[in-house]
């Protein structure tokens, strides 16, 4: 049963009906045939991206065509795929070796007047197919990796593979850890995303950006295109941008680009993967910037504090980004992935506040078990002044749930006592639990 959500035409980059430009320039016959068009942008961003067509990738067109592929490797002579599902294959029926790979380098070296040699020893670029596949491309030579080229293709679709629909069926959420996140985004609160590499922390980020405001203004940096926002959300002002962290390839440093965000009347922060010492000016926006999304590599939702602190080696800015996450009521959320089916799933859920002069790290979801609805008094007024009277029921997860036939009803409100709320359910058990 998939867990991810079939691609539709709404919001797509390229319509079906997309066609290149009859004057599209071309510098060699096969390049003709396949009709490059270089810089393209994206969602206002120019990335020097290829557009091509889907036979560009020739043998790996079925890969590159199917949904649930989202990663193309070849690697010590063989072809490899991973899914959604991180089921890894090694596909030893496919006829691919060093001279297809060779034939694609040449393509993307002439089509982007690129080097790739003994010296220029690995090539990356972007690619958008016109049936509006979004494409990240890697190569290693032969002089750097000691069995042979390696190609590494990740697909970044411009759409959200998570549904609310198949999130509850596949039980990658329970409804009120679904509503939970989506009432945060409702309130402009700040997500940040945790798990391995592969978990889906992008993904979830891109569906609960569904859920942002229209009238809001979104921020998007990111070092690869993979967010998509334009295409994820065509009705809402937004910015893309393209950063690094030293700033290379005549692109803005990730602090500088955060500084652009706070002053282009910026609404939503969403930073696709923080990772360093920009995180001392990403947490300086959120004292302007009222709602953000973010993905950061942690264990769990409680090593979130500690990774950010370690990202400095300032002792006091250690201090100061630690107060920060607790101040700012950072909502932290861990995918796990299981071992046995390799399928997906929110593991954690956690909110960081202060309380009463202490630093509370509350746990409120653990694998699937509502243990606390304990949240922070401001947190509350949030939700309220956003029409939000129960911040673990949302009617979009009501109207998915009965649609699914799970049960699922708002339940009763009990008054907040002593600066915190406590909201019974079927699913809860009221008690004051910590990470």
């Amino acid at each position: 049963m998939a867990l991810f959500a079939n691609k539709t035409t709404e919001g797509s980059l390229f319509g079906s009906e997309y066609q290149l430009p009859e004057e599209t320039l071309v510098k060699t016959e096969e390049e003709k045939e396949l009709h490059i068009e270089e810089d393209a942008v994206v969602d206002g961003i120019d990335f020097n991206i290829l557009k091509v067509p889907i036979e560009f990738f020739e043998d790996l067109t079925a890969f590159i065509n199917d949904k649930d592929i989202t990663d193309i490797e070849y690697n010590s002579g063989n072809v490899w795929t991973i899914d959604i599902y991180n089921n890894v294959i090694r596909h030893d029926e496919l006829n691919y070796g060093e001279v297809q790979v060779q034939k694609l380098i040449e393509r993307i070296n002439s089509s982007k007047n690129s080097e790739f040699n003994k010296i220029s020893k690995t090539l990356e670029t972007e690619a958008v197919t016109t049936t509006g596949e979004s494409i990240r491309i890697k190569v290693l030579h032969s002089e750097y990796a000691q069995d042979g080229t390696e190609l590494y293709i990740r697909k970044t679709p411009s759409y959200a593979r998570l549904s609310t629909v198949e999130i509850l069926k596949n039980k990658y959420a329970t409804p009120e850890e679904l509503s939970f996140l989506i009432n945060v985004i409702k309130a402009h609160g700040t997500v940040l995303i945790a798990g391995e590499p592969g978990a889906g922390k992008t993904e979830l980020g891109k569906y609960l950006s569904l859920f942002i405001d229209k009238k809001d203004h979104v921020f998007v940096i990111e070092d690869t295109n993979e967010w998509h926002i334009k295409s994820l959300r065509p009705n809402l002002r937004n910015t893309s941008v393209l950063a690094t962290k030293d700033g290379e390839n005549n692109t803005r440093t990730y602090a500088d680009a955060i500084k652009d965000a706070v002053r282009c009347n910026t609404n939503w922060l969403i930073f696709s993967e923080i990772r360093g010492d920009e995180v001392v000016e990403y947490f300086n926006a959120l004292a302007t910037i009222s709602g953000g999304i973010g993905t950061i590599h942690s264990p769990n939702v409680k090593g979130i504090v500690t990774k950010i602190k370690n990202m400095t080696s300032d002792a006091i800015e250690r201090t100061r980004l630690e107060d920060e996450v607790y101040l700012n009521e950072i909502v932290g959320v861990f995918i796990q992935r299981d071992l046995k089916d390799m399928s997906r799933h929110i593991e954690q859920i956690g909110v960081f506040y202060n309380q009463h002069g202490a630093k509370v790290k509350g746990l409120l979801f653990n694998k699937s078990e509502f243990l606390d609805s304990t949240l922070p008094s401001a947190m509350l007024k949030k939700f309220e002044r956003h029409g939000i009277s129960n911040p673990f029921f949302a009617k979009e997860v009501k109207t998915a749930c009965d649609n699914l036939g799970i049960v699922f009803e708002e339940t009763d409100y009990i008054t907040p006592q002593d600066n915190v709320v406590n909201i019974q359910s079927s699913s809860s058990v009221s008690k004051e639990i910590r990470i």
